[in-house]
């Protein structure tokens, strides 16, 4: 069982004979709503997000290569 953490006393009536003891279990309280944590960089500033490269950026080294295997590959013997 957990450890007693509040205890009160009162006054009551001198009519009761015997004492009332009253046991209430703590509640967990409300947990906040958190977001991501912000994340800096070393000289404490926010960091600027990268632009995405377009699709030609990224795969233009493909597209070369494809290309020069077409140009280069031998044509149908007539």
């Amino acid at each position: 069982m957990g450890k007693a953490w509040h205890v009160q006393y009162k006054a009551g009536d001198e009519a009761s004979s015997s004492p009332t003891v009253r046991i209430l279990t703590q509640a967990p309280g409300p947990q906040p709503a958190l977001n991501k944590p912000i994340v800096l960089t070393p000289d404490g500033k926010i960091p600027v997000p990268e632009v995405e490269k377009t699709f030609l950026q990224k795969y233009w080294w493909v597209l070369l290569g494809a290309t020069l295997l077409i140009m280069t590959s031998g044509g149908g013997a007539e």
